[in-house]
């Protein structure tokens, strides 16, 4: 049995040797990545005390900002739409009456409904989906838009009340229609959901845009049957949108989480409006960071370690003699005690 160097290609895992579990690779994070989180983590602690006294004085104070927020609220433009064309599938009926409230009359398991309107508006930046009250729970499995038949991108969504497990921006995923804004246990009242375009689309007078609503989930007759729609404009985030609501209601209607995201938005707006922005771009690095990682190739395990024999002729059907572990006789004298892999050959 021959030493050579090359057989140490034998106690070595390649990257693709991974069927039977065998760590490949051993999988560590680039040290100057690693230094650059240390110094966002050791920034965000600085921040930690600054955040909760803001957050307590936001607290102490919350029934007159409150009030200031009400007498000046945050400027968006809105329209309820007026649809010229309300299509279904199969044999339902939509209508939308004098109020522009859109009703449906439909017995099936699953429904698709698009609708088509213009608007006065000249940018349009969000659509807002507003239920009736009392209603049967319902699955939006998907919402699309088209302006001009083109496809618009949504990216954000937020609602004053999801199910759990079945949230409004699970609607933006057209590709998993079992998901999407449910609100079983909130189907009493009024609940709406904000869908938020990648980016502002300029709109002319003669556009047209194409709304679609899915409700194909393997939930039963789970199809909203009452509903406004409006477009909307203006530089607010979903989440603001969702806030803008909750500030509208009386105090004593805010639940314990209501209240919390209420005084997170007014801790944005107060004098430690820096302060709390750069702390939320922090975290939000903190939380995502995934660094580089540089592969180095591990030892197999003694019990899985292959056979390597020599190639005659270079041809690996021609197979030799099986080689083991060593190192040429030109190099210098590789002790017993030394481990037979690179660690040793590095000695």
């Amino acid at each position: 049995m021959k030493n050579t160097l090359l057989s140490w290609r034998s106690s070595i895992t390649p990257q693709t040797a991974t069927k039977n579990n065998d760590a490949a690779f051993i999988k560590t994070p680039d040290i100057y990545q690693k230094k650059q989180l240390a110094v966002w983590q050791v920034e965000v602690a600085e921040l930690k005390p600054k955040i909760e006294e803001i957050r307590s004085s936001v607290n102490a104070n919350f029934d007159k900002l409150l009030e200031a927020r009400k007498a000046k609220p945050d400027k968006v433009n809105a329209e309820v739409l007026e649809f010229k064309k309300l299509n279904g599938n199969g044999k339902q009926k939509i209508i939308q009456n004098e109020k522009r409230l859109v009703s449906v009359e439909n017995d099936k398991d699953k429904a698709v409904f698009t609708l088509v309107a213009k608007t006065k508006l000249s940018t349009f930046s969000y659509i807002e989906l507003e239920t009736a009250v009392n209603i049967a729970n319902f699955v939006l499995g998907g919402i699309s838009v088209k302006v001009n038949e083109k496809n618009v991108r949504l990216g954000s969504a937020e609602a004053t009340y999801e199910q759990k497990g079945f949230y409004a921006k699970d609607s933006l995923n057209l590709k998993n229609k079992e998901k999407g804004w449910a609100i079983a246990g909130g189907t009493s009242v009024e609940q709406t959901a904000w869908f938020k375009l990648a980016k502002p689309v300029q709109l002319k007078p003669e556009d047209q845009f194409e709304i679609t609503l899915s409700f194909e989930s393997k939930h039963k007759k789970h199809i909203l049957k009452a509903f406004k729609i409006k477009a909307g404009s203006g530089s607010l985030t979903t989440e603001d949108l969702l806030v803008s609501e909750l500030i509208n209601k009386n105090q004593i209607d805010l639940d314990n989480e209501e209240k919390a995201k209420v005084v997170e938005f007014l801790m944005k707006k107060s004098v430690g409006a820096k302060v709390v922005a750069r702390h939320a771009e922090l975290s939000k690095k903190v939380k995502s960071f995934k660094p580089a990682t540089t592969p180095i190739m591990q030892d197999l395990p003694k019990d899985k370690r292959r056979v390597t024999r020599i190639f005659n002729r270079g041809s690996w059907e021609d197979l030799g003699d099986v080689v083991t572990e060593g190192v040429p006789e030109i190099f210098n004298e590789f002790k017993d005690e030394w481990p037979r892999n690179r660690l040793g050959m590095a000695k």
